[in-house]
C-alpha cells in the first residue's frame, strides 16, 4: 500500500509539473493570440512605444521581445523606437561594434529621469511625466489604452533617397487637425531617423552573445530633439501644416537599406504624442 501511495504521489506531482510547464509556454508564446482577441476597434490613433535600452543591459532583450509581440498584434498602428542614451554605462558599445547611442536619446533620457529607474524602461505616447516611466511589463496595458482613442490629427510622411548613390534623402510631411484639441501648448514636429537590422554583441542573463540584431534604433533627429513648432496652441479643426527636408546627409556608418523615418506630432509643453507616422526611406 505504501509503495503504491508513493508512486501515485510521484505521478500526480509529475502531471502538475507538466501542466505548469505548458501554462508557462502558452503565456509566453501565445501572447499575440491572447491580446489579439481583446483588441478593440482602431480609430486612427497611432501609438508610439519608445524603449530605453542598451547592449550591456542583460534584461533588455526580454523587453525587445515584448515590443516585437506587441507589433505582431497591433501591426502598423504601433511604432517602436529604441533609444540608446549616452549617459548610461549599459549603452556603451563593445569593442569593434557600432555605437548605437545618440544625442537625442540622451536628451530624452535626462528629461524623463531614466537613471532613477534603470534599463529597460519605456514610454507610450509620452503620456508619462518625468520620473514616471513604464517598466516593460506595463507596456501592453499602456498600448491597449491608447490604441482605441479617436485621433484628433492626421499625419503622413514620405522619404526618398536623392540620386543613385543614396548619399542624401528628402522627407515630405503633411498634417491636419481632424478633431478638437484644446490643451495648452504649441504643436511641435519631431522627425527621427531610425536604423534596423544592426548585428552586434548583446549582454543577456546568460552572458554576452554575438549576432544579436538591434531594430528600431534612433540614429538622429532632424532639427531639435523636441521638434519645431508647426501650429499654435489649441489649433482649429481642419488646420493644416507642411514640413519638408531636402538633401539630408546619410551618415556613412548607417546601412542605407535599413533606414526609416518616424514623425511625431507632440505638445511642446506636456510632451505628449498627438499623432505618429512612419515610412521607409526608399
Amino acid at each position: 500500500m505504501k509503495k503504491y501511495g508513493v508512486f501515485s504521489l510521484i505521478g500526480i506531482v509529475g502531471i502538475i509539473l507538466i501542466v505548469l510547464s505548458a501554462c508557462n509556454k502558452i503565456a509566453e508564446g501565445e501572447m499575440r493570440e491572447e491580446v489579439g482577441s481583446a483588441v478593440p476597434a482602431w480609430n486612427g490613433q497611432y501609438v508610439l512605444l519608445e524603449e530605453f535600452t542598451g547592449v550591456r543591459c542583460p534584461n533588455c532583450p526580454s523587453a525587445a521581445v515584448i515590443a516585437k509581440q506587441l507589433l505582431s498584434v497591433y501591426k502598423d498602428s504601433l511604432i517602436v523606437v529604441a533609444l540608446h542614451p549616452m549617459g548610461d554605462f549599459l549603452t556603451t558599445p563593445y569593442v569593434g561594434d557600432p555605437d548605437l547611442r545618440s544625442e537625442a536619446a540622451d536628451a530624452y533620457y535626462d528629461y524623463y529621469k531614466v537613471s532613477a529607474l534603470g534599463l529597460p524602461t519605456g514610454m507610450v505616447n509620452r503620456g508619462q511625466a518625468p520620473g514616471e516611466l513604464l517598466k516593460k511589463d506595463l507596456w501592453r496595458n499602456a498600448v491597449s489604452t491608447y490604441f482605441p482613442l479617436i485621433a484628433v490629427a492626421q499625419l503622413t510622411a514620405n522619404a526618398s533617397f536623392t540620386g543613385s548613390t543614396k548619399e542624401a534623402f528628402n522627407v515630405n510631411i503633411n498634417g491636419k487637425i481632424t478633431g478638437k484639441y484644446a490643451k495648452e501648448g504649441s504643436l511641435n514636429l519631431i522627425v527621427m531617423v531610425l536604423e534596423d537590422s544592426i548585428v552586434l554583441q548583446q549582454n543577456t542573463p546568460d552572458g554576452k552573445i554575438k549576432g544579436y540584431m538591434q531594430n528600431h534604433v534612433l540614429r538622429t533627429t532632424l532639427d531639435d530633439p523636441w521638434g519645431v513648432k508647426v501650429l499654435d496652441s489649441k489649433p482649429e479643426k481642419e488646420a493644416t501644416f507642411k514640413k519638408d527636408y531636402s538633401d539630408v546627409a546619410v551618415n556613412e556608418k548607417w546601412n542605407k537599406a535599413h533606414l526609416s523615418v518616424v514623425v511625431i506630432l507632440s505638445n511642446e509643453t506636456t510632451k505628449e504624442v498627438i499623432q505618429v507616422a512612419y515610412t521607409h526611406i526608399k
